[in-house]
């Protein structure tokens, strides 16, 4: 399975709408983002649709898909 996978340390505060996906050198390439993020706190995973290659980005993120604005950007390991 190809995922994302969220640590126990993660936490998120509220925003609308709020949901994982993929950047590619700080610009968002619709439509990478693939599910509402489900929890707010702990340790997650999401799979990657097959449509996706994590590979083609280098930037994981959660973003507000309403708003069109990203709350929290991490690098790809």
């Amino acid at each position: 399975m190809r995922g994302v996978f969220f640590e126990d340390s993660f936490r998120f505060d509220s925003a609308p709408d709020p949901r994982p996906g993929f950047r590619k050198h700080s610009k968002f390439l619709d439509p990478s983002d693939f599910e509402v993020l489900r929890e707010r706190a702990d340790a997650l995973i999401y799979k990657v649709p097959a449509d996706i290659n994590p590979q083609d980005f280098n930037e994981v993120y959660i973003g507000c898909r309403k708003y069109s604005v990203p709350l929290g950007v991490a690098q790809i390991n």
